[in-house]
C-alpha cells in the first residue's frame, strides 16, 4: 500500500480512457492501432482546441532539453531524496538530467503553477474530459494515447511504452511508500513549512516493438513535490528509470542495451516538463472558460 504525505490539497486524478480496460487487455494489435490524436468525435468538444497550443515549454527549459546534462554532483539516488528534497531550499538544479554513477537516469523537473488552488482542480478532477480518452490526450498532446484505470500507454520519446502503475490500488490513488525514500513524515512540515504534498509510483514500462510487446519491463520511479507559493504551486518532481520497488525495497535493475541511458534521462525530462506544464496551463484555462464565477 502506498504512503504519501498529503496536507490539505486537492492534485490531478487522471481519468481513465475507459473505466473497465486494466493493463494487459488490450494487445499488441490494438495498441498498435491506437492514436495520439484526436477523433472526430473528441473534436466536437468545445475545449479540445486546447490540443493544438505551443508546446507549455519556457524559453529556459527549452534551453535545458537541449544543452548538456547536468553535473551528476547536483543529483542523488533515491535513498538520497528526503535529505535533499524536503527541505525549506530549492536544489541546486530543479531541471536537469544525467546518468548516476550507478546506472540509473535522473531527470528533474520543476513546474511553477500560478494560480492553481483546490477549487480549480476539485472542478477540473469532476468536469474535464468526462468520457472517452479526451483528457488523456489533452493531457500531454501529442505524447499520450490511452489511460489504463492502472495504467497508460504513452511515449516518452524513445518509443511507445505500454505501462503498468504497480499498486496496491487500481485507480491511481496509492502508489510506493515514500518512507523508502528518507522522508520522515513526522517531519515534513518542519524542514519544509511550504510543503503539501510528497507522493511516488512505480512503473513497469514495456517498450512496444516492430513485432511485439518487450518481455521485460524499464522499471521507473516517478516522485511528486508539491509546495504552496504565494500565488499558486511549484510542482518538483524527480523521475529515475533503472531503479525497481520489490518487497519494500529499492532494486537496481538497469535498462535495456538499446537504449541509451542519456538519451533516456533526456527524453523523460523533456517528458515531463511538457505534461506537467501543460496541466498546469489547462487547468486555469478550464477554470476560466467554464468554472469561473461571473465578477
Amino acid at each position: 500500500m502506498g504512503i504519501e504525505f498529503r496536507k490539505d490539497i486537492v492534485t490531478l486524478i487522471p481519468r481513465a480512457s475507459s473505466p473497465h480496460k486494466r493493463f494487459g487487455e488490450l494487445g499488441f494489435e490494438e495498441i498498435r492501432n491506437l492514436s495520439q490524436y484526436l477523433t472526430k468525435e473528441e473534436r466536437l468538444v468545445p475545449y479540445s482546441d486546447m490540443y493544438d497550443q505551443e508546446e507549455a515549454i519556457s524559453p529556459e527549459q527549452r534551453a535545458v532539453i537541449e544543452g548538456p546534462p547536468m553535473d551528476v554532483r547536483d543529483a542523488f539516488s533515491l535513498e538520497d531524496y528526503g535529505a535533499h528534497m524536503n527541505q525549506a531550499g530549492n536544489c541546486k538544479v530543479e531541471n536537469g538530467y544525467c546518468v548516476l554513477p550507478d546506472g540509473v537516469t535522473y531527470s528533474a523537473v520543476r513546474i511553477e503553477k500560478p494560480g492553481q488552488t483546490n477549487e480549480k482542480m476539485d472542478f477540473f478532477n469532476r468536469e474535464f474530459g468526462k468520457t472517452g480518452a479526451l483528457a488523456y490526450k489533452l493531457w500531454c498532446p501529442g505524447s499520450h494515447y490511452f489511460q489504463y484505470t492502472d495504467g497508460a500507454i504513452e511515449d516518452f520519446g524513445y518509443g511507445l511504452m505500454n505501462m503498468k502503475m504497480v499498486s496496491d490500488d487500481p485507480v491511481f490513488s496509492n502508489g510506493i511508500d515514500v518512507r523508502l525514500l528518507g522522508i520522515d513524515l513526522e517531519k515534513v512540515e518542519e524542514r519544509d513549512p511550504a510543503c503539501r504534498w510528497i507522493a511516488g509510483n512505480y512503473w513497469q514500462n514495456y517498450p512496444v516493438l516492430e513485432h511485439g510487446i518487450a518481455e521485460k519491463p524499464i522499471d521507473i520511479v516517478i516522485v511528486n513535490y508539491m509546495r504552496q507559493t504565494p500565488d499558486g504551486r511549484e510542482h518538483r518532481i524527480r523521475l529515475y528509470a533503472g531503479v525497481a520497488v520489490k518487497d519494500g525495497k529499492l532494486v537496481r535493475t538497469g535498462l535495456p542495451e538499446d537504449l541509451s541511458p542519456l538519451e533516456c534521462a533526456r527524453c523523460n525530462m523533456r517528458h515531463l516538463m511538457l505534461e506537467y506544464g501543460n496541466e498546469a496551463r489547462i487547468v486555469n484555462q478550464f477554470w476560466e472558460r467554464y468554472g469561473k464565477k461571473p465578477d
